[in-house]
């Protein structure tokens, strides 16, 4: 029996790594770049005040991201001004409020990223330093600012959520056996960035599945949230009667559920649709009652990193002078009804408590 190729490919591979190793001088230390470290045990500093900007402060993902925030201030002693932003006006207006309250930086989340310049040429005009999170801050060019920043891999995102949403496909036997009736909508529900090429790896991930093209359909929504999904998908099934099976991916749980709900309002059965949502907050919801909402799966997306771990860093900044690494790209993990107690877990994210099952009203003695 001869080798196959791949092991031959692997043996010389680990041949070569081991005849460089080698041949090394041991003697001589790598070259090592020394960064500035915040220091093990911090004295505490109540008179850093730093800002929380973030688009909508009533998203279940504003209130975990800022209880997190809120505990990296209780842990180090700084205190934090959370201000919601809701357009470039307010952002501007916060910025000047956290210059006048002599605060020495702000994290921003906001997933209008057009607004960075002006953003960060009014907080560097007040001594303000920055840290985006989630999406990164550009100007009109599409260039980022130079400004650290905590995301995501969106493609990577996207990608996980096309190529799950195919495998449920065919295990449901939709490919092979109701591929004519079949389509995708791709709901989204920001203008950002970041929806944008997550949307786009999903519609890749399909295409080269060999999903038919034609089949893979945007629906834009008019703003976030689950009714703007639901009237996405409504549209969807009045312009394409003929499909009997639909799959909704989406940049938000949120926007999943609502189109799926869409689809079951229509008399779609829950074993005729698949959603694929993002973010995990919602989902974990959704999973934790015993009814099936059609949701299959979601990408979780911790929001430790965006709100403890951001905040912590833009302390050590301003109190250390240890500034944050340019680009850091926070884990991602996909979940299902199988999977999202563990997953809840592991992330440090509280699950929700179950519904409490109706009771009837004790008779009148």
């Amino acid at each position: 029996m001869h080798p196959r190729p791949h092991v031959l490919l692997l043996a010389t591979a680990v041949l070569a790594v081991l005849t460089t190793l080698s041949g090394c001088d041991d003697t001589t230390p790598p070259e090592t770049t020394t960064q500035p470290q915040a220091p093990e045990i911090d004295v505490p500093r109540p008179d850093i005040r730093l800002g929380l900007l973030v688009h909508n402060p009533d998203t279940l993902w504003a209130q975990h991201q800022l209880a997190e925030a809120r505990q990296a201030a209780d842990k180090l002693r700084f205190e934090l001004i959370a201000l919601p932003i809701p357009d470039a006006d307010a952002a501007h207006a916060a910025i000047d409020h956290l210059a006048a309250q002599g605060a020495g930086g702000l994290v921003i989340s906001n997933p209008d990223n057009t607004i960075g310049y002006d953003l960060a040429q009014r907080a560097r005009a007040a001594n303000l330093k920055v840290l985006s999170t989630g999406h990164s801050l550009v100007g009109a060019n599409g260039l980022p600012h130079g400004i650290p920043h905590i995301g995501f891999n969106d493609a990577k995102i996207g990608n996980i959520a096309g190529v799950v949403l195919d495998a449920t496909m065919r295990a449901r036997g939709w490919r092979s056996r109701h591929l004519d009736t079949t389509a995708v909508c791709l709901l989204t529900d920001t203008p950002s960035a970041s929806a944008q090429a997550r949307l786009q790896a999903a519609r890749e991930a399909l295409e080269s599945a060999r999903f038919p093209a034609q089949r893979i359909i945007n629906a834009p929504q008019p703003k976030p949230g689950d009714a703007p999904g639901a009237d996405a998908a409504a549209v969807l099934m009045r312009q394409h009667t003929d499909i009997r099976h639909w799959a909704v991916i989406g940049t938000s749980d949120r926007a999943v559920l609502g189109a799926l709900r869409a689809f079951k309002d229509a008399g779609l059965a829950t074993d005729a649709v698949i959603g694929i949502g993002t973010g995990g907050l919602h989902a974990l919801k959704a999973f934790r009652h015993d009814t099936d909402t059609g949701l299959h799966a979601s990408v979780l997306l911790s929001p430790g990193p965006h709100g403890y771990d951001a905040a912590s860093a833009m302390y050590h900044w301003i109190a250390h002078g240890v500034e944050p690494q340019p680009h850091t790209v926070t884990p991602e993990r996909l979940i299902d009804r199988r999977n999202y107690q563990e997953a809840a877990q592991e992330a440090g994210i509280e699950l929700p408590a179950p519904p409490q099952p109706e009771t009837e009203p004790a008779p009148a003695p």
